[in-house]
């Protein structure tokens, strides 16, 4: 997940409000009432990469559905996507836009101007995105042998650093603290919250409710710079030496314990990961 050019998107978000925006009529199908969209609305029946973006998907069914949908989709798409899931009208709606993907990495931006809205019209969201199960083309991964429940002391040196995969990257953190800074008050309001799903399940990530506060108090403080502090402990956390360092210390260490055990170790007072196992279908 990719939050670019924040200062733009302010700017773009302010202009909409002074000079109206173009935008599309709702759907007369949709089931929801969702605000208006530069992008078409248009009601789907699975959950997909849109790489084209000549409209916004949007999927009624519960956070089962939409995640089990996901687990399958990251099987077959080299491109992430974003979605945010609103629980109070069981809904699915795409927010990315801007796929790009190569062999080795994706990435997707985040419509930060339409997610205000959703935000502003319910309160409680999630913002869901996925890693590619083309993330682990390499060597054993790619055969599909190592599941939640296989012995992470059986992998070999080279296969460790693939477990970190299935974190939110250092990225996402970043763009998951400069939401929040972008959102400021509306922040404070709402029950915002991220999801990062791969082939070895589901991560939970976000600011809790005091370190939302803590980052909109400190935004600007030069001496003070949560986002880079939660990036970089991500991405040393993420790494195959740390990775290795738990292996070695847990005394059960199948991949999905290692998983949690990563998410403990970056959850704080205003920070909070939570690991759960591939849900079954």
């Amino acid at each position: 997940m990719i939050v670019k050019h924040l200062k733009n998107l302010i700017a773009g978000i302010a202009m909409s409000a002074s000079i109206g925006a173009p935008v599309f009529a709702q759907d007369s199908a949709l089931p929801i009432s969702l605000p208006a969209s530069e992008t078409p609305l248009q009601q789907i029946a699975l959950l997909e990469s849109n790489i084209l973006n000549e409209s916004r998907g949007v999927m009624v069914g519960d956070m089962h559905a939409g995640v089990l949908q996901i687990s399958a989709l990251l099987r077959r798409s080299r491109f992430e996507e974003q979605w945010a899931f609103v629980p109070a009208a069981n809904s699915w709606i795409e927010i990315g836009h801007s796929e790009v993907a190569s062999d080795s990495e994706s990435e997707v931006e985040l419509d930060v101007d339409y997610l205000a809205k959703i935000i502003e019209t319910y309160g409680d969201v999630y913002i869901v995105h996925f890693h590619p199960a083309s993330f682990y083309d390499n060597g054993r991964w790619a055969d599909g042998m190592f599941g939640s429940n296989y012995d992470a002391r059986d992998l070999q040196n080279d296969e460790v650093a693939m477990i970190g995969l299935a974190l939110p990257s250092a990225s996402d953190v970043a763009a998951s603290v400069q939401l929040v800074e972008l959102l400021g008050n509306a922040a404070l309001r709402s029950k915002l919250r991220f999801l990062v799903i791969s082939p070895l399940g589901q991560v939970e990530y976000g600011a809790t409710d005091p370190g939302r506060a803590r980052i909109i108090f400190n935004q600007g403080n030069p001496r003070i710079n949560i986002m880079r502090e939660l990036a970089t402990a991500s991405a040393i956390r993420r790494g195959q030496r740390n990775i290795a360092r738990l292996i070695a210390t847990l005394p059960q260490p199948t991949i999905g314990e290692v998983i949690a055990a990563l998410c403990a170790e970056g959850s704080s007072d205003i920070y909070q990961l939570h690991y759960k196992a591939q849900p079954a279908g």
